[in-house]
């Protein structure tokens, strides 16, 4: 038999708070796994809104400040505290690669309002296309998920080194990330014939 770990029928009844603490685990150790090959950190600016052609962008001591850097990113702004209008001569010495913002519905910034933007179009961002938008509560909340905001976060700013951080975090959510990380294929092979004899079940 093998002595691989893999989910048992035990996962199946775990209290939800374990279960909760088992993926925020995961997530954090998956960013921290990311983040430890970063060899180049990316620079964000992240810009709440445009007004008047003026950026609202988050310096230090912002929650921006804070999920930019657990994404294993770097704040473009880092002259000020809080939010404030910057101007364009503030964005183009800033050299943001990647500009974030928050789906805020009808009023959200807009990828083709940044690349338009005549300040914005001398930097990185426009020459990448680089443009990220995250629902608000998730990305600034502070709750619960933020573990997995800044897991998904350090996803978006570095590609292509998110596939192996992908993998393991999709193999089994409720179990401990220790052992996801041993034997992902096996796991996720365990999860799947579960799924196939619960969904039998179902149609009886």
């Amino acid at each position: 038999r093998s002595s691989r770990p893999s989910c048992s029928s035990s996962d199946l009844t775990l209290p939800a708070a374990t279960a909760s603490g088992n993926v925020v685990s995961l997530a954090m150790t998956s960013s921290s796994t990311l983040r430890a090959k970063v060899t180049k950190p990316v620079r964000v600016m992240f810009v709440m809104s445009m007004l008047n052609g003026r950026a609202l962008a988050a310096g230090r001591k912002t929650a921006a400040d804070e999920i930019i850097q657990l994404a294993g990113g770097v704040n473009a702004i880092d002259g000020y505290d809080g939010y404030k209008p910057v101007n364009d001569e503030a964005i183009v010495a800033a050299k943001p690669d990647v500009v974030l913002s928050i789906d805020r519905g009808k009023d959200s910034l807009t990828s083709e309002a940044v690349f338009a933007h005549p300040a914005f179009a001398l930097t990185p961002v426009a020459a990448n296309k680089a443009f990220i938008s995250m629902e608000g509560l998730y990305l600034l909340g502070f709750g619960p998920r933020t573990a997995t905001a800044a897991r998904d976060l350090s996803v978006k700013l570095y590609p292509a080194l998110a596939p192996e951080v992908l993998r393991r975090t999709r193999t089994c959510p409720r179990l401990k990330a220790a052992e996801c990380q041993r034997n992902p294929v096996s796991t996720q092979r365990s999860n799947q014939r579960r799924s196939r004899s619960t969904s039998r079940w179902t149609r009886r």
